[in-house]
């Protein structure tokens, strides 16, 4: 992995104007992962939307790092079944036709 794909910690915390105890009970809880580099922690880029997403729900619904957990889950599964309804749709237009 690129360094340049990697954002501190630190400036995140800066970034969203929160303190570093919040994204390590986010790491504890499993809502993000992070990547040591050089002795330090990072998150991966691509991840980045995933923190908006749940900062989204924490500030905007007022909901804890638990409950965000609860929603993340959920949404992941509906996505589940959407994909696996799309794909059962394709399969039975095979046999329409």
């Amino acid at each position: 992995m690129k360094e340049q794909d990697l954002i501190p910690l630190g400036t995140l915390c800066e970034q969203y104007r929160l303190e570093l105890s919040f994204f390590e009970e986010m790491g504890e809880i499993g809502l993000i992962e992070f990547t040591l580099h050089k002795g330090n922690k990072h998150l991966r880029q691509d991840t980045l939307h995933q923190v908006e997403k749940i900062l989204r729900i924490h500030r905007e619904l007022h909901v804890n790092l638990e409950g965000v957990d609860v929603v993340m889950n959920i949404l992941q599964r509906q996505e589940q079944l959407r994909e696996e309804l799309l794909r059962v749709q394709n399969r039975l237009r095979r046999y329409e036709d």
